[in-house]
């Protein structure tokens, strides 16, 4: 048996609680997906029904029949399909709430999904809309808008009045100016439809005599007509023989073909596409520990194990279902609202599933709902408001199942007692061996591994619904092929002894370790740690959080003992101590209220306080002429002078405002690639010569090291200096404590150990900080550095930039403060050696992503793929390229990157990526696997490695977080890697705990990672969910060359779909453009909310300035 693990202290324990993100793990939350009508739902409905793998067959038929016949496979132990539901709604789907689900039953649960009345063979609760991706080509009827209102002497734009005319026009001026540009049929037919109706009416006044205006200009349709017909003439021509898009009758003459071509475009237009939600998916996933005592079981109790998690899921849905089963009626507009009218029950199925894709022990269940429940009015509509309270309460659900899991695998005899584990905030087996628990969590590495074996050889012009199954529906979240292959229960259990006597595990020990200290359990904390961790948990990144998922962590946390109405008292007392309720709701009917953290608006109040207290109040600002003096030096000795090189506008602010600015605390927009290091560097000088020191801090250590590189300030992380801050200010630290009790001692060597820790935890002389990336400094962060600057009398300067990343902590006030007492603005773009990666990061900077996009796209610099293996497949080929055209292998490892704004894609892109570099010779030597924390890697020589968390030395320099480096050479005892900075090439090792625990393959990085930092060249896997700043990051972080890549089914699915695969490339691309550039656009700049924005209560008062004066009185 193992060594009991030491229980901590109380008092440890309620000051010390790790924070979210550091060091511990959130507790698992609820997933809930969308089943939208569309070609893939009976490939999603067969997979949850049967298991069965999508590839297996290109027809919904076949796929069907796999169902039933999966259903009705009895040999498969370690998974059933039960139905779920109640009432009218379940007996109105013919649901047998209880149930297993046969071969015979596949068809029922077929028809709810697909929104088929069984009584009548006819469709409810279905969409259809007309397509939207209907397209023509947009310089004819621009070009003949422009020539007339130029005769006109009239500005095309100011043609209409109208919103929504005018809105058309708009993009219809946007497309039009580019030869192959294209806008939606709707906006072209809608223009020309306008200007015929209005001479229409005029003709007709004026044969009744009466006096009208004219119409401002006349619109030829006939001319329209021509100039299409040339337009699809030249197009067609230039495609032939390529099988390009839809080919016309070019023996007609243009403006037949025109006309032609209008026809078609407009008959594609009336096509009805279906929309709407089917269904809703919800994920139920069990402690590892459960899974893993489930299948050391004897194999008798096996379908007791499957029981407890259909009955714990039944408990669950049963209780979310009284909240939120319900429908909605009326309609949403023109001064009415919908309301909410009960639903009688609800219909569901659970699939119990017990193992992983990769074979690990993994109960967990799926609970597909169909959108349909039948309301008291004796009508069928769509469940909980649009499933936004299902989305609410997906957090809900979980814990509810979790609780429901411990209570009943207690009643049942099936585990002894739970416990809660403090290093990772997770309800476990008591006694659990976290070691093994994570031996048998290998699933994420083996499913990329089965990803790569699909994508495999396959062609980039493969058909779309060969693509599309293979991808299965093409998302960024697939990691690999869902195999036909399910385990037995004994399968299961022999795989599980087999590799764990290969790595020398002993099962048996499993739950062997000694329990917690059972004065840590929840059901001794008090009320302030009750709040504390509650608020720690749901408002990790974000200033609030909702009903349901503030009760949500507490259903959680509480002891399953614990009755509802103790619950409801301890959520009053959480409420009350930790949260002040909002003065808005979120979308959804239940569970809406939002509740703003108390911690955070503390920490917000304690900003704006600092900030307003360092107004005019700068004691280390320099006279005009020391500043002068100071830029003059700076210029000659940086060879600035000799060269003729000069300061933009924004960085002569930035330098004059941080030498000779009047205020204490100022904050500096610093757009990507505007100088701001130089600046930093000039007024690190002249403030030098005054006797000053400058000292920056960074958010990431990567950074932190470019800015010592770059600008030659001293500088440090955000974390660095918060953690010697809190060394300094608090008696009860730790380390402080120790490093005075060994100063007591009468041993020397305990004194020096003394000394060395609060060496360490020195901070060194400064009178002036530079925060670099502001923005992305979290409130409680900022707060405690400025306070400490203001007891010290330290100048700080705030640099960041509302329109890249913000804050990944709850509330990052940098916006508002600036918006409050605004600073210098450095804009122009001196990172970018081409017109075309100036001009795309201006149009982003405007929020304009169409004309980012479509300038990218027509350069050649944006690619649609047609599918997920496609897009992959032109990602690592562009990278290769690029790659070996690097002149050394320093450009190769850090001046060619590739980009994604998702960790699990760039695990994917790593492992393509790897594959392609030992193709091509970089990779020379054999795989060298390294194996810790349960988590196992393997690097070679040649490898690129990126540095994931901070490397700290004793005698030599740091490896910093975000440093890429190449493997020189692999052993047993670790990786040998070369890195490169202004001093040149370094030597370092890591160990073999390292190489897993501080570092990853670096081919790939993801767009938070990569911010703050420039490469040479680099291709950008566009994904589904950037916004504007995630869209403006990426596009920024390159000198020479770009490359993006759209992937089609990130825009698109469903018959939408299969329509844009059929248009033309042109057409094709340009929808998706427009279609991806209309959901960044929507989603806006990332900005940070603040939790004053949710009470909705005033921020202390910040002077306004008036005028910037950066001269000294």
């Amino acid at each position: 048996m193992k060594p009991s693990p030491p229980g901590p202290a109380r008092s440890v324990v309620l000051e010390a609680l790790p924070r979210p993100g550091r060091g511990c793990s959130m507790p698992r939350s609820g997933h809930l997906d969308r089943l939208f009508h569309g070609t893939n739902l009976a490939i999603q409905v067969g997979y949850r029904l049967g298991g069965i793998r999508p590839q297996t067959s290109l027809s919904q038929q076949v796929i069907e029949m796999q169902v039933d016949y999966r259903l009705g496979d009895t040999r498969t132990d370690s998974r059933a399909v039960w139905f779920l539901g109640a009432g009218p709604t379940a007996e109105l789907l013919h649901y047998r709430p209880g149930d297993r689900v046969t071969a015979t039953d596949g068809a029922i649960v077929r028809d709810a999904m697909f929104g088929i009345d069984r009584r009548t063979g006819g469709h409810v609760n279905r969409r259809m809309r007309r397509n939207p991706h209907a397209r023509i080509a947009a310089w004819p009827l621009w070009s003949v808008i422009s020539e007339a209102c130029a005769s006109a002497g009239i500005d095309p734009l100011t043609v209409h009045s109208g919103r929504d005319l005018a809105a058309q026009m708009g993009a219809l001026a946007k497309a039009g100016n580019r030869l192959r540009g294209t806008v939606v049929f709707s906006t072209a037919k809608d223009l020309l439809k306008s200007n015929e109706h209005a001479w229409v009416t005029h003709d007709k006044a004026a044969a009744a005599r009466q006096e009208v205006d004219p119409p401002a200009l006349r619109i030829d349709r006939n001319e329209v007509h021509r100039r299409l017909g040339l337009l699809q003439r030249r197009q067609q021509s230039d495609q032939a023989g390529r099988g390009s898009g839809p080919e016309f009758d070019l023996s007609l003459d243009d403006e037949a073909l025109g006309a032609t071509v209008w026809a078609a475009v407009a008959a594609d237009a009336k096509i009805m596409i279906e929309s709407g939600v089917a269904g809703f998916e919800m994920t139920l996933t069990c402690p590892k520990s459960l899974s893993v005592a489930a299948l050391l079981a004897p194999e008798d109790t096996r379908e007791k194990w499957l029981e407890l998690v259909r009955d714990a899921s039944k408990d669950a849905v049963d209780e979310l279902m009284r909240r939120v089963a319900h429908g909605r009626t009326g309609h949403e507009g023109g001064g009415q609202s919908a309301t909410a009218i009960r639903g009688l029950g609800y219909a569901a199925t659970v699939s119990v599933e017990a193992h992983s894709r990769a074979g690990d022990p993994h109960l967990h269940g799926h609970v597909m709902i169909p959108n349909r429940v039948l309301c008291i009015d004796g009508k069928e509509r769509g469940i909980a408001t649009g499933g936004t309270d299902l989305m609410n309460h997906s957090w809900w659900l979980q814990a509810q199942f979790e609780r429901r899991l411990r209570a009943l695998s207690i009643e049942r005899g099936l585990v002894r007692s739970w416990e809660m584990d403090h290093r990772t905030r997770q309800w476990e087996v008591t006694g659990a061996d976290p070691d093994i628990l994570a031996f048998h969590s290998q699933g994420h590495a083996a499913v990329q591994a089965e990803k790569l074996a699909l994508s495999a050889g396959l062609p980039l012009s493969m058909s779309h619904r060969a693509a599309q199954l293979i991808d299965n529906r093409a998302k960024r979240h697939v990691t690999g092929r869902k195999d036909d292959a399910v385990l037995t229960w004994g399968q299961i259990r022999d795989r599980m002894h087999t590799r764990a006597t290969a790595a020398g595990l002993d099962l048996a020990a499993a739950f062997a370790l000694a329990p917690f200290d059972p004065a840590d359990q929840p059901d001794r904390w008090d009320d302030d740690l009750w709040g504390r961790t509650i608020e720690e948990v749901v408002c990790e990144h974000k200033p609030a959080e909702i009903s349901a998922r503030l009760e949500a962590a507490l259903r959680y946390f509480t002891p399953h003992t614990w009755d509802d109405e103790r619950l409801v008292d301890l959520a009053r007392t959480v409420k009350r101590r930790a949260f002040t309720v909002g003065a808005t709701r979120a979308r959804g009917r239940v569970g809406t209220l939002q509740w703003a953290s108390n911690a955070v608006a503390a920490a917000e109040e304690r900003v704006f306080a600092a900030f307003a207290a360092g107004v005019d109040a700068n004691t280390h600002r320099i006279t005009q002429a020391q500043a002068d003096d100071g830029l003059a030096r700076y210029r000659t000795d940086s060879g600035c002078e000799a060269s003729g090189r000069v300061f933009t506008a924004g960085q002569e602010a930035l330098f004059r405002q941080m030498t000779t600015g009047p205020d204490r605390v100022s904050t500096v927009v610093g757009a990507a690639g505007s100088g701001k290091t130089t600046a930093i560097d000039a007024a690190r000088v002249a403030l030098g010569l005054a006797g000053q020191n400058v000292f920056g801090i960074c958010v990431a250590a990567i950074a932190a090291q470019a800015m010592r590189d770059a600008a030659r300030v001293q500088a440090g992380t955000v974390t660095w200096l918060t953690t010697r801050i809190d060394f300094a200010r608090n008696p009860q630290h730790p380390l402080r404590a120790e490093a005075d009790r060994l100063a007591r001692s009468r041993y020397p060597r305990d004194r020096h150990r003394a000394d060395a820790i609060r060496r360490s935890y020195a901070i060194p002389s400064m009178d002036h900080l530079v925060i670099d990336e502001a923005s992305m400094i979290g409130a409680k962060d900022l707060a405690t550095v400025l306070e400490w600057t203001a007891e010290h009398d330290i100048t700080v300067t705030m640099i960041g930039d509302p329109q890249q990343l913000q804050s990944v902590d709850a509330s990052g006030p940098f916006g508002r403060l600036h918006t409050a007492r605004p600073g210098a603005e450095l804009v122009e773009n001196l990172r970018q050696q081409t017109d075309i990666g100036r001009e795309c990061a201006a149009f982003l900077r405007d929020g304009n992503a169409e004309e980012a996009l479509l300038l990218l796209a027509d350069a050649g610099q944006l690619v649609v793929a047609t599918s997920q293996t496609h897009a992959e497949q032109i990602l690592i080929s562009a990278w290769a390229e690029r790659a070996a055209q690097a002149p050394t292998t320093r450009d190769r490892v850090q001046g060619t990157g590739l980009e994604s704004d998702r960790n699990d894609q760039v695990d994917i892109l790593n492992s393509l990526a790897r594959r392609e570099a030992r193709q091509r010779g970089w990779i020379t030597g054999p795989d060298h696997p390294y194996t810790a924390t349960g988590r196992t890697v393997a690097y070679a020589e040649g490898d690129q490695i990126l540095i994931t968390t901070n490397i700290h030395r004793r005698a030599r320099s740091s490896l910093a977080n975000g440093t890429r480096a190449l493997v020189t050479a692999v052993s047993d005892s670790g990786v040998d890697i070369a890195y490169w900075d202004d001093a040149g090439e370094h030597a370092e090792h890591l160990t073999a705990g390292q190489a897993v625990t501080h570092a990853r393959h670096g081919y790939a990085m993801t767009t938070h990672k990569l911010q703050g930092q420039t490469v040479d060249s680099l291709v950008i896997d566009f994904g589904p969910e950037r916004d504007l700043s995630s869209s403006y990051v990426a596009l920024t972080r390159h000198r020479n060359d770009v490359l993006a890549v759209v992937n089609i089914a990130d825009i698109a699915e469903g018959a939408e779909l299969e329509h844009l695969l059929t248009a033309s490339p042109e057409v094709r691309r340009d929808a998706v453009i427009a279609k991806a550039a209309a959901a960044i656009e929507a989603r806006g700049f990332d900005t940070s909310a603040l939790a004053h924005d949710v009470t909705a209560t005033p921020l202390p008062y910040v002077p306004r300035r008036t005028a910037l004066t950066l001269e000294s009185s």
